[in-house]
């Protein structure tokens, strides 16, 4: 039993370290995947609910974080995981047991289940499908047929939506103030510098992580070695704000603001 229980710690161990590049700042989202459920319905997965002796998480390196993250689908609240670090063979070991999840603070747990699984619980489930040759991975408010819900939507799209993209910011700034374009360029650009701050936009990434937090570029010029690539956020006003991105080859190699 002694040398079981090593293994399964050993291989979450194996998958927290392939799984999670450090990082200079705590992940906003961090998932632990812990104990085996057995043919219980999970309840003592159940460690942040009313009855529950604490808020903890557990103490070693979660099982996946943000950075592990390739896209989120924000239509059907599913996010899709890197391949190359957590394959789709190892879905068999990341199913049938408890989670627990961290949202910038918030704390959720519950189970982790196939989308195929006829396990019947109440309690919160990540529910992971097989989309080619990449996972995703699905919150709802338990398995339990028609009455279950997506659940802490909003909280994941903050983390996982990419907060500059432009539809998202105009969306949201014209809820709060659609008529002033100087506040929507200002916002535009702050949240760009958001993500720069937090090293989701940083020299050496894939252009394609920069489209997905920005959308599509309002503009692309020069040679495929040397490529640049401009955002421009268009408002009523004569000149706005442009964020412009150069690259060496498939990397970005530096980036600046400007005024078009």
């Amino acid at each position: 039993m002694k040398s079981a229980a090593l293994a399964v710690a050993l291989l979450f161990a194996g998958l927290a370290f392939s799984g999670s590049a450090p990082a200079a700042e705590p992940a906003r989202l961090a998932l632990w995947i812990t104990d085996p459920i057995g043919n219980s319905d999970g309840r003592q997965c159940d460690l942040t609910g009313h009855h529950a002796a604490g808020q903890a998480v557990p103490e070693r390196r979660p099982t996946l974080t943000e950075r592990d993250v390739g896209a989120w689908r924000a239509d059907s609240a599913r996010w899709t995981l890197h391949p190359t670090r957590i394959p789709v063979p190892n879905q068999s070991k990341l199913t049938d047991r408890c989670f627990v999840l961290a949202l910038d603070g918030k704390k959720i747990s519950g189970v982790v289940l196939s989308s195929h699984s006829a396990r019947l619980t109440m309690l919160p489930t990540i529910s992971i499908y097989t989309e080619g040759d990449a996972l995703e991975l699905q919150l709802t408010s338990g398995n339990h047929g028609r009455d279950m819900w997506l659940i802490h939507v909003d909280a994941l799209d903050a983390v996982l939506g990419g907060r500059a993209r432009l539809e998202r910011q105009l969306q949201r700034l014209n809820e709060n103030d659609g008529h002033n374009p100087q506040l929507l360029d200002r916002e535009w650009t702050a949240a760009i510098r958001h993500l720069i701050d937090r090293k989701q936009i940083r020299p050496g990434m894939q252009i394609a992580e920069v489209i997905r937090h920005l959308g599509q570029p309002s503009g692309i010029s020069g040679p495929a070695e040397n490529r640049i690539y401009r955002w421009y956020f268009n408002t009523p006003m004569h000149v706005n704000s442009v964020f412009v991105v150069k690259m060496d080859g498939d990397v970005v190699r530096e980036y600046s603001f400007g005024r078009g």
